[in-house]
């Protein structure tokens, strides 16, 4: 069991400058910022100032069932910080403060080693529950984050490792998903249908390494994995043109040692079947025009040379 307490105080300082090319001095901007801000209307100056407070508690229970079983669950919370929104904009009322988002997260789950302890299963179901989540939201000429959605999430992971031989092993997961958010209405529209960004409802991974001994010489390790992810949104407000589709990323290596352990050399490649998926977003496209995307690196090479003095 645990306990803690976090308070957290954050201090925002901005002065903005609206020049109007036709006159040679600046102007104020209009409007008036959170309640938390004093603004210096003649200086165009926001000095913020907010504190938050969260108890974030733990519980966790475990049995032995034997030496190679044991049964857990555990519920916790925990939350990511609040703060200010300092974009550009074009009316102070813009400027306000977003508050903490809350995770409850309850888990039950099953550990165990069969096999004379050459396999290794790990299953776990969970549940977790959202409060206040923190999207980024465009509206006109406002870029901010708010306290838009809640939303709960049911899932269920799956991994494990075996030992075929003392040389060889083989790891994998299995993950799933189900993703409720309850969304928001706001004045640009109805997003109650909306997913969270970055939950995909099926992913996975399947690794496998073999170890070649090279006697007093060294030896040599051979790599390969594969990951997996179903399609999901990189933005909070859904854009198609930011959803990533179902994709698989391969990656492999071999890493020579020697056998004192001092040096070492290694060949790796990262997604070698250049596979490019969109894993970054921003939808601008009402009001500045256009919608940004980042894709995930292409395929890259690395020889590696490491030596321990």
């Amino acid at each position: 069991a645990g306990l803690r307490y976090t308070k957290e105080e954050k201090d925002f300082d901005q002065t903005v400058l609206n020049f109007d090319f036709n006159t040679p001095f600046n102007f104020p901007v209009p409007g008036l910022p959170s309640d938390s801000c004093d603004y210096d209307i003649i200086a165009s100056h926001f000095d913020c100032s907010q504190d938050w407070s969260e108890t974030s508690p733990k519980l966790g229970l475990s049995y032995q069932v034997n030496s190679d079983l044991m049964l857990y669950g555990q519920v916790s919370r925990g939350f990511r910080s609040g703060g200010y929104n300092g974009r550009a904009f074009g009316s102070a009322a813009d400027l306000q403060e977003y508050e903490p988002e809350t995770l409850t997260s309850y888990e039950f789950g099953v550990k165990g080693e069969w096999l004379d302890r050459t396999l290794r299963l790990n299953s776990a179901v969970f549940y977790n529950d959202y409060d206040d989540i923190q999207i980024l939201v465009v509206r006109g000429a406002s870029v901010a984050i708010e306290n838009a959605s809640s939303a709960s999430i049911f899932g269920a992971e799956l991994e494990g490792t075996w030992l075929p031989t003392s040389q060889w092993r083989v790891s994998g997961g299995l993950g799933y998903i189900e993703d409720d958010s309850e969304g928001w209405v706001d004045a640009t529209g109805d997003f109650t249908d909306t997913e969270l960004k970055h939950t995909p409802e099926w992913s996975g991974h399947l690794a496998t390494d073999y170890t070649v001994e090279f006697g007093d010489i060294g030896t040599l390790l051979l790599r390969a994995n594969i990951k997996y992810k179903s399609d999901y949104y990189v933005d909070g407000v859904n854009t198609e043109a930011l959803k990533a589709d179902g994709h698989s990323l391969v990656g492999a290596g071999a890493i020579f040692s020697s056998a004192n352990e001092r040096w070492e050399v290694a060949l790796q490649g990262e997604n070698l079947t250049d596979k490019r998926v969109i894993n970054a977003g921003f939808d601008g496209l009402a009001f500045f025009g256009y919608i940004e995307g980042y894709y995930n690196p292409p395929r890259r090479y690395y020889l590696k040379l490491k030596y321990r003095f």
